[in-house]
C-alpha cells in the first residue's frame, strides 16, 4: 500500500523544526507506517532551501538519508517549489476574493505550477492521500485530481483564523478589504471535505463549526505530545516562559503583548520575576531593542527542557489565530502551571481554576501570574491537574493509535 503525505512544510532540519507542525505531521507518518503503507512525503520549499537552479528531484534524493535519520521511517521524498509572484494590490485584495488558491496566505502552495506538480504526484494513484492544511488543499482542488483515499487534516480552520484577523485592532481598510476572502475559504473547505474520507481537525469546537457549515466526516485527532514519565519538580525561581517560532504573527504578537504590556505588570509586585521569550525568530521581535529589564529573548533553544526546569509559570497570552497550541500542550504534560487566554487553550479540555487559569485582560493576566507566584500549593495543584488531562487525552501514542484505526479502516487493512 502507498501514501502519500503532501506537507506544506519544508523538510525537517534534525534538532531544530521540532515545533507543533512537525509533531502533529510526525503522528500522521508514524500512523501510516504503523499500518504497512510505503511512504512518499511531497515537501513544499522555496529558492533559499534549495537554489533556482539547483535540481528538485537530486535535492530530494540527498533529502531521503535525513529523514531517514529524522523520522526514523524509510521515506520517499519530492520536493515541490513554492510560487512567487508580484505583491500587487489585485494579487493581494481582488483575486482571493474568488478563488482560495489565488490568497496571499495560499498562492506559495497552491499556484498552477504547484497544482501541476501535485497532479503528478496524484497520477502515480497512491492508496492513500494525506494533506496537510488547507493551503496544500488547494493545490489539490486547483489539480482538478480526486484522490482515491484522502484525509485532509486541518489543524487550522482557515476561514476562523482570518476572521480573528480581520476583527483585530487597529482596524485597517485591508483588514476590512480582507473579509471578502473568507467566503472563497469556506467553500474551499466544504469542497475539499466533500472529497475526502475524513477531515480531522484538532478540537471538538471546529468539528461543531465546520459540520454546521455543512461539512461531512470531520473527525477530532487532537494535537498530542510525548510525555515525560515524570514531571520535574516545581522551581522556586520566579520565572515565566513563552516559547513559539516567531515567524508565526500571532506567537508574536502575544509575545510582544507580554514583554511590553503584562510583564511590567508583573515586575509592579514582583521586581524579581524573570521573563523568558524562546523560540525561533525571538531575538528578532521589536521589543528586544528596549532593553527590558528581566526579560531574555533565547532565540531557539537546542535543550528546551533545560528552559522547562527552570520556569515556574507557562504563559500564553495569544488572541488570535487557530487550532490548539501544542505549546500549552508540552507544559502541561511537565506540569508546569499555566496561565493562558481563552483563546490561547481553546480546544483544550482546561477549565479555569482547575488545569489553568484564564485570563483575558492585561490586568487579570498579570494578576492570576502574581497569584501562581505567590501560591506555591495552587500552582503545583493547577499543574499536577493539567498533566493529568494529558495523560488521558493527549498522549501522543494514543492519538497514534487512533490514526492508525481511522487509516486501517478505511483501506481495510
Amino acid at each position: 500500500m502507498n501514501a502519500l503525505i503532501l506537507s506544506l512544510l519544508q523538510p525537517p532540519r534534525p534538532g531544530v523544526d521540532v515545533h507543533g507542525t512537525y509533531k502533529r505531521l510526525a503522528l500522521h507518518v508514524r500512523a501510516l507506517h504503523a499500518i504497512g503503507a510505503s511512504l512518499t512525503i511531497a515537501y513544499y520549499v522555496t529558492d533559499q532551501d534549495v537554489p533556482a537552479d539547483a535540481d528538485l528531484d537530486q535535492a530530494a534524493r540527498a533529502q531521503e538519508a535525513a529523514e531517514l535519520a529524522h523520522w526514523g521511517i524509510p521515506a520517499r521524498v519530492h520536493l515541490i517549489r513554492r510560487q512567487h509572484r508580484p505583491e500587487t494590490f489585485a494579487n493581494h485584495y481582488i483575486r482571493g476574493m474568488f478563488q482560495a488558491a489565488e490568497q496571499p496566505a495560499m498562492a506559495p502552495w497552491a499556484g498552477e505550477e504547484q497544482a501541476r506538480a501535485v497532479g503528478a504526484l496524484l497520477d502515480a494513484g497512491p492508496d492513500i492521500v494525506v494533506v496537510n492544511n488547507l493551503h496544500a488543499t488547494c493545490a489539490i482542488l486547483r489539480s482538478g485530481r480526486r484522490p482515491r483515499r484522502l484525509f485532509i487534516d486541518l489543524d487550522d480552520v482557515q476561514h476562523l483564523v482570518r476572521l480573528r484577523w480581520c476583527q483585530q485592532r487597529p482596524r485597517t481598510p485591508g483588514r476590512v478589504l480582507m473579509l471578502s476572502h473568507i467566503p472563497a475559504l469556506i467553500r474551499a473547505e466544504l469542497q475539499a471535505s466533500r472529497q475526502g474520507e475524513a477531515t480531522f481537525v484538532c478540537s471538538e469546537a471546529d468539528q461543531r463549526h465546520l459540520t454546521r457549515l455543512g461539512a461531512p466526516r470531520v473527525e477530532v485527532v487532537p494535537n498530542a505530545v510525548d510525555i515525560p514519565p515524570e514531571p520535574a519538580p516545581p522551581t522556586a525561581e520566579p520565572v515565566f516562559l513563552f516559547v513559539g517560532g516567531m515567524g508565526h504573527g500571532p506567537n508574536a504578537e502575544a509575545a510582544e503583548r507580554m514583554v511590553t504590556r503584562v510583564f511590567p505588570l508583573v515586575q509592579r509586585e514582583r521586581p524579581d520575576a524573570r521573563l523568558l521569550i524562546a523560540g525561533q525568530g525571538s531575538e528578532q521581535l521589536p521589543s528586544r531593542r528596549l532593553d527590558p529589564p528581566g526579560v531574555a529573548f533565547l532565540g531557539f533553544v537546542p535543550d528546551i527542557e533545560e528552559i522547562y526546569r527552570q520556569t515556574a509559570v507557562f504563559v500564553c497570552p495569544m488572541v488570535n489565530g487557530g487550532g490548539t497550541r501544542i505549546k500549552l500542550l508540552d507544559a502541561a504534560a511537565r506540569a508546569i502551571p499555566i496561565v493562558s487566554t481563552r483563546m490561547g487553550a481553546e480546544g483544550i479540555a482546561f477549565t479555569d481554576g482547575e488545569n489553568a487559569l484564564l485570563r483575558e485582560t492585561d490586568e487579570e493576566f498579570a494578576q492570576a501570574c502574581v497569584k501562581l507566584l505567590g501560591e506555591p500549593a495552587m500552582a503545583r495543584r493547577i499543574g499536577l491537574s493539567a498533566r493529568a488531562v494529558m495523560l488521558e487525552r493527549y498522549d501522543a501514542s494514543v492519538i497514534q493509535r487512533q490514526l492508525e484505526a481511522a487509516f486501517a479502516e478505511r483501506t481495510g487493512v
